[in-house]
């Protein structure tokens, strides 16, 4: 691994170490257990994809399967 390549990766494994106390503050009610999940969808600014409730609520989009579904069929159309 080149060093740029490695200084990228330890820089967006800090981002998400430092996502941990924000995403433990939105999900300690709900499943404290989920905290890396969403410290990773915060980090990457990515929604998440689960079939629970306890990402709603938290500030980032979250997509069941059944949503998933309605979205690609519409997309394919």
């Amino acid at each position: 691994m080149c060093w740029a390549t490695s200084k990228a990766t330890s820089e967006r494994w800090m981002s998400y170490l430092r996502a941990k106390g924000e995403a433990l503050a939105r999900i300690e009610i709900l499943d404290p257990r989920d905290w890396p999940i969403l410290a990773a969808a915060l980090t990457l600014d990515c929604p998440i994809w689960a079939e629970d409730q306890d990402f709603f609520g938290t500030g980032v989009p979250t997509w069941t399967t059944d949503r998933v579904h309605l979205y690609l069929n519409a997309t394919t159309r």
